[in-house]
């Protein structure tokens, strides 16, 4: 009895430890796959790669979330430049999710549709008219894409964003200010941040800029 009784322990330690050597395999793999999917998104939020694209990045969704407390109808959003892998949509709660952005893919549209995001291919600087009819949107958000627009191409673009919303709708946007430049420039250079992406911008605006562009497009001051 004693040496059956033995060899039932050690089958169950041997059990037990081929056990904990399949979770660490298993462990092992889903860390991979969590690092080549945070490598995808990484690459997908902005063009080209810095490390601290994908914190900015959470920072202004943080950002621009707390402007959606004061939504009272979470109805329907359309993100402005949402990158090819749509960080801001997938953090908030709304019924209907749009976004544009001219690097989507048919496959990013089928994997976005899976998560209830609808994306559309679309060239900002060369489309100037969004394809949705007036009254359409809850909020419309760009998140740091303001300074990549064409500056004679901007009129055109906040017009229709004006369109497209709903009478009290909410535009929610941010650009880095015109005493960020050298910085940012600085950090590209150092590749801290995506070079490619620095290298896009196409003005910098302060307050009263934004506030002029805003007014000529109809949208109320305050």
């Amino acid at each position: 009895m004693c040496k059956e009784e033995a060899h039932d322990d050690h089958a169950y330690n041997s059990k037990f430890k081929n056990n904990t050597f399949t979770s660490r395999i298993e462990l092992t793999w889903l860390e991979g796959q969590l690092k080549r999917q945070l490598a995808r998104i990484r690459r997908n939020i902005v063009r080209g790669y810095g490390p601290l694209d994908l914190y900015l990045a959470k920072k202004r969704c943080k950002m621009a979330a707390r402007h959606l407390r004061v939504v009272p109808h979470r109805h329907r959003i359309l993100d402005i430049g949402c990158g090819a892998y749509p960080l801001f949509l997938t953090q908030i709660d709304f019924v209907e999710k749009h976004g544009v952005d001219q690097g989507i893919s048919n496959d990013l549209q089928e994997s976005a549709m899976r998560r209830g995001i609808a994306l559309r291919a679309m060239d900002l600087q060369k489309e100037t008219v969004l394809p949705w009819e007036e009254n359409s949107f809850d909020v419309v958000s760009m998140l740091a894409v303001f300074e990549h627009i064409e500056p004679e191409n901007l009129p055109f673009l906040l017009g229709e964003i004006h369109r497209v919303l709903k009478p009290h709708g909410r535009y929610i946007m941010t650009t880095p200010a015109p005493w960020a430049a050298g910085v940012l420039r600085l950090l590209a250079k150092l590749k801290v941040i995506s070079p490619a992406e620095i290298a896009d911008h196409r003005g910098a605006y302060n307050h009263s800029d934004l506030k002029a562009y805003l007014l000529d497009a109809g949208f109320e001051g305050e």
